[in-house]
C-alpha cells in the first residue's frame, strides 16, 4: 500500500493544489439506440468514446488555509481549459463545470470540503484560423519578392557611370555579407552549389546588373531568396536573416545639390530599403515555422520583429514606395495575429516556490515526467541541478 501511495501524483487544477479524498469517473461510449414500431428489432449505433467527467471530493486545510482556498477557487472559476492533475491518471485537459464548498466553524474550523466537477476536453488549437493566417503570411512572402523585383527596377536610376559603379559596390558588399552569414551559421547548408555559384556570378556581374536594363531588382531578389532557401528550419532562417537586417546602416550620404549626387543617394537608400524589406520578409515567414518552447521564446521573437518594423519605417538609410510600405504593414499585421493565436497554445512560464530538492524531483512533481528537465535548467540558469530551492520558473502547458 505504501508503494502505491508513493506513486500517486500530487492533486491540483491549473497548479492550484488540493488534498484528494475520493472521486468518481464517468466514462464509456456514445451510443444511439434505434428501435422500430411493431418490429422485434433494434440496434445500438456506436458513436465513439464519451469524454470523461470527474467528480472529486477534496479538502483544503492547514496554516495557509485562506490563501490556498482562494488560489483553488480562482483556478476553478478562471476562464478556459486547464490541467487537472489526477492522483491516479496524471495530467488531463479539463474544464471545471462547477464546485461546492462546505465549511463548518463549530466542527471543522479551518477546513474546506470541496466537491469538484470536471469534464475532459480537447485542447483548443484554433486550426482553421491559424492555417488561414499561415497561408496569408506565405502568400505575402511570395508577393513581396515579386513586387520588389519590379519596384527596385522601376525606381533605380542608372544615369551616371559613377553612380552605377557605386551601386555595383553596394551589391558586391551584399554578396559578401550573405556569404559571411552563411559561413558563420553552422546549421545552414553552406555547401549549396546553387547559392555559391549564384553569389559568385552576382559579384562578377555587379556592374552589369546596376547598368541600364541590368535587372537589379530581379538579380537582388533572387540572390536573397537563394540565401533564404539555404535552410528549411524556421529558427535558423530567422537568425540568418536577422544578421542581414540593418544592411546599409552607417552609410554616408554626400550632401551636395547636384543631380548626380541626389540620384546616388536615392539609389543607395532604395537598395538598402529593398534588401532590408526582404530580410524582414524572410524573418516573418520564418517566424511562423519556429517551434516555440514557451511563451517567453515567442515574445522574444515578436519583440524583435516589432523593433525591426519600426526601424524600417524610421531609418534614414532606407527608402520605400508607398505600395511597399503597405505590403510590409500587412505582413506585420499578419504575424501579430499569428503570435496572438500561438499564445493560446504555447507553454506558459510560471513561478513556483519550492523547498530544497533535485531538479528531477521538481520536474516530476509538477509535470508527472521529466520531459521539461532541460527547459527548467535553461529558464532558471541552474548550474547545479542536484539541489534547488526558492522561486523557480516552470512550464505550464
Amino acid at each position: 500500500m505504501s508503494l502505491l501511495f508513493d506513486m500517486l501524483y500530487p492533486a491540483s487544477f491549473k497548479r492550484a493544489p488540493f488534498f484528494y479524498i475520493s472521486g468518481d469517473i464517468n466514462a464509456g461510449r456514445k451510443t444511439v439506440v434505434h428501435e422500430y414500431p411493431n418490429k422485434n428489432f433494434r440496434y445500438v449505433e456506436d458513436l465513439g468514446n464519451n469524454l470523461r467527467t470527474f467528480s472529486i471530493r477534496a479538502i483544503i486545510k492547514g496554516f495557509f488555509y485562506l490563501t490556498e482556498k482562494k488560489t483553488l477557487i480562482d483556478a476553478l472559476t478562471d476562464e478556459g481549459i486547464g490541467i487537472l492533475k489526477h492522483p491516479f491518471l496524471g495530467n488531463i485537459n479539463c474544464v471545471c463545470t462547477g464546485y461546492t464548498l462546505s465549511e463548518n466553524i463549530s466542527t471543522d474550523f479551518g477546513i474546506g470540503n470541496f466537491t469538484l466537477n470536471f469534464v475532459e476536453t480537447e485542447k483548443s488549437r484554433f486550426p482553421d484560423a491559424s492555417n488561414d493566417n499561415i497561408s496569408k503570411i506565405a502568400d505575402l512572402y511570395r508577393k513581396l519578392y515579386a513586387f520588389i523585383k519590379d519596384d527596385l527596377n522601376g525606381q533605380y536610376i542608372a544615369q551616371f557611370a559613377r553612380n552605377i559603379s557605386f551601386a555595383a559596390q553596394k551589391l558586391e558588399n551584399l554578396s559578401d555579407t550573405l556569404k559571411l552569414i552563411a559561413n558563420s551559421t553552422k546549421s545552414l547548408n553552406t555547401s549549396s552549389t546553387e547559392f555559391q555559384t549564384q553569389s559568385n556570378n552576382f559579384t562578377s556581374n555587379a556592374f552589369k546588373i546596376t547598368s541600364p536594363d541590368g535587372d537589379i531588382g530581379g538579380n537582388t531578389s533572387d540572390l536573397i531568396s537563394s540565401f533564404d532557401d539555404l535552410s528549411d528550419d524556421g529558427q535558423t532562417r530567422f537568425d540568418a536573416s536577422s544578421k542581414l537586417f540593418g544592411f546599409g546602416e552607417g552609410d554616408e550620404f554626400i550632401d551636395l545639390p547636384t543631380t548626380q549626387i541626389r540620384q546616388r543617394n536615392d539609389n543607395q537608400k532604395l537598395i538598402n530599403g529593398s534588401i532590408n524589406a526582404l530580410a524582414f520578409n524572410n524573418q516573418v515567414d520564418a517566424a511562423k515555422d519556429i517551434d516555440y518552447a514557451n511563451e517567453q521564446d515567442l515574445n522574444d521573437t515578436a519583440q524583435v520583429l516589432d523593433k525591426n518594423y519600426d526601424d524600417l519605417l524610421n531609418s534614414e538609410f532606407n527608402k520605400f514606395s508607398n505600395q511597399l510600405l503597405s505590403d510590409l504593414n500587412e505582413l506585420r499585421n499578419q504575424i501579430r495575429i499569428f503570435f496572438e493565436q500561438e499564445r493560446l497554445i504555447v507553454n506558459k512560464i510560471v513561478e513556483v516556490k519550492t523547498k530544497t530538492m533535485p531538479v528531477t524531483v521538481l520536474t516530476y512533481q509538477y509535470s508527472g515526467d521529466t520531459d521539461d528537465y532541460d527547459q527548467i535548467l535553461s529558464l532558471n540558469q541552474i548550474f547545479n541541478p542536484a539541489v534547488v530551492e526558492g522561486n523557480i520558473k516552470i512550464l505550464e502547458e
